[in-house]
């Protein structure tokens, strides 16, 4: 440099991810602007913020603290006395819940797919993986070319892959609500195990199937007309004449059910942005139709089956997931287990209970296991050999092109280590894409290997984006 004067080298830290995976969890940082300058008085040009994700959520804790020197000099500028001198500190050492290898399995299959996969610890609630897809290298959003990266995925994608499917859409959730609803209608007492509904196809749309004997039938063949009949039952089973007025107590009761299940609730991330959904009660309807007068049960039936105003994110199917395994109770999802002395927060560690009497969940976990193993159930792409699986397949309404593809799963059946929840949009029908997928990243976890290779070439040669994607 000796050739060049006015020249200077500066050393500057730029953030690296060794792993090339997980965008959307780790966020990025970047430089301080003016306007950070302005409101956050602790920072100084040139120095690097978190800007999204777990960067961001954790910014104090990785930053560190700056260092302080204090020097009295006399008037010639000579240094007399050295006042205050500290180093600082390094920021804080965080370990993540996220296994590193399942995280790059599940990016590996969701390429040429738009949608998200999410997979929780169920005895924890810890997240061991979460994909949006499309994703990208999170070393584009590092160093010089980081504009560069951030303008072509912003602008030149129209799949928006800086977009955050995984914690930000909000969706039907489709047939994989069924368990939900089922279990509703059982605890307040309008069915039980052995109730038998006929399915009537003049009521609503649905596949050929064998009879129903059973909720457990209902929930095997994923049965409209069951559940339609359990939400008129449920919205109907209150005192009074009045079908508007009944209607109301029902729904609002009916919410209060399904919101124990952790669904368009806040489930206290520790994530700086997440959508928590919606599940409607009677005043949304109120307002929908100009006074309580204007609707009744049949306004909103579609709601026993997962559609209609009811929208949930893809974590919370997961967390749903977590629900069955653990036959009634969950924790809060959280991606950061241990902060170097620090403890962690107790709302991580304190069980979540469902109004559910826990002592119904064996037998929705039979159903559970049927859909994926019983003759005539709808995810027997999701069956892996040697492990008990447990899953519902959902199928969700989409208007705007082919139906999105659900799917929730949970395993093993005793003891599970993994609940799971695979959301493809356009995917078709929920046993098609997202049930292969979910078995797919269950093995993995669980063993570390895969043994069906027909299995996941399928997946992986699948380019499922619409064709008027760019």
């Amino acid at each position: 440099m000796y050739k060049y004067k006015g020249f200077k080298l500066i050393e500057r830290f730029v953030r690296n991810y060794p792993g090339n995976c997980g965008a959307h969890l780790l966020g990025y940082v970047r430089e301080v602007d003016r306007n950070i300058l302005s409101k956050k008085p602790y920072y100084q040009p040139r120095d690097l913020i978190g800007i999204s994700g777990l960067e961001k959520q954790y910014e104090t804790y990785l930053r560190g603290i700056r260092g302080e020197n204090q020097y009295l000099k006399d008037a010639h500028g000579n240094l007399q006395e050295i006042l205050v001198e500290n180093s600082g500190q390094s920021g804080r050492d965080l370990t993540s819940t996220i296994d590193l290898k399942l995280q790059q399995y599940g990016e590996r299959l969701m390429q040429n797919k738009i949608g998200s996969i999410v997979a929780i610890e169920p005895n924890t609630g810890e997240i061991l993986a979460l994909i949006s897809a499309p994703s990208f290298n999170p070393n584009k959003l590092t160093g010089d070319s980081m504009s560069f990266h951030w303008r072509e995925l912003a602008l030149n994608d129209s799949t928006n892959p800086l977009f955050n499917r995984a914690l930000l859409s909000k969706y039907s959730p489709g047939s994989i609500f069924k368990m939900v609803q089922g279990l509703t209608a059982w605890e307040k007492g309008v069915i039980d195990q052995n109730t038998k509904i006929y399915c009537d196809k003049n009521i609503v749309g649905c596949h050929n199937h064998k009879k129903v004997q059973s909720l457990a039938d209902a929930l095997k063949y994923s049965c409209n007309p069951y559940f339609y009949e359990t939400f008129k039952r449920i919205s109907t089973s209150q005192e009074g004449e009045d079908i508007h007025i009944k209607s109301k107590i029902g729904l609002t009761d009916w919410s209060k059910y399904v919101k124990s299940f952790g669904l368009g609730m806040d489930l206290k991330m520790d994530f700086p942005t997440y959508s928590i959904g919606n599940i409607p009660d009677s005043n949304v309807y109120n307002k929908m139709y100009k006074g309580i007068m204007n609707w009744n049960y049949r306004t909103c039936n579609t709601l026993s089956i997962g559609q209609g105003e009811m929208q949930i994110t893809p974590y919370q199917m997961a967390n749903l997931a977590c629900v069955m395994a653990n036959r009634g109770h969950y924790y809060y999802p959280h991606f950061v287990k241990n902060i170097k002395g620090e403890r962690m927060h107790i709302r991580y560690k304190t069980k979540q209970h469902t109004k559910i009497n826990p002592n119904k969940f064996e037998y929705i976990v039979n159903a559970m296991q049927q859909v994926i193993e019983g003759e005539g159930g709808t995810a027997r792409r999701a069956k892996i050999d040697g492990i008990t699986v447990c899953g519902k397949t959902g199928t969700v309404e989409n208007s705007h092109g082919e139906d999105h593809s659900v799917f929730i799963a949970f395993a093993p059946r005793e003891n599970p280590k993994i609940a799971i929840a695979v959301f493809i949009e356009n995917g078709g029908y929920g046993g098609y894409w997202s049930a292969p997928i979910s078995s797919l990243m269950i093995e993995k976890y669980l063993t570390d290997s895969i043994s069906n290779n027909r299995k996941e070439k399928r997946i992986l040669d699948a380019n499922l984006i619409p064709k008027n994607e760019k």
